[in-house]
């Protein structure tokens, strides 16, 4: 049905506003509770961050104090070669000095 602007009264025009505002209304409502929920959401993502860095700089530190062992451990291997291989030596020497012939087994 087809209405020309007289037959439309003021009442029907607020009517017809406060409903529009009702819906407005609503949908804001609605949208600021979505806001709210992301918001809160990003508080929790924050938060689980914290605890992602916080297990990180605990997973680089043992592996920091795993390198610093291994280093170590190199660094020992190398001093016992060195002197390993100055017995050698020596025994060698000392095996020729008295003219004795070692076997290899």
């Amino acid at each position: 049905m087809h209405m020309n602007k007289k037959e439309v009264s003021n009442a029907e025009i607020m009517e017809a506003l406060g409903q529009f505002a009702q819906s407005v209304d609503k949908r804001f409502d609605s949208v600021e509770n979505r806001l709210f929920k992301m918001d809160g959401r990003l508080d929790n993502l924050e938060t689980d961050m914290v605890d992602v860095k916080a297990k990180v700089n605990k997973i680089y530190d043992v592996f920091d104090d795993h390198m610093r062992r291994i280093e170590n451990i190199l660094q020992e291997n190398q001093v016992q070669k060195y002197q390993q291989d100055r017995l050698e030596r020596w025994i060698f020497q000392l095996t020729d000095k008295m003219d004795i012939k070692l076997k290899y087994e």
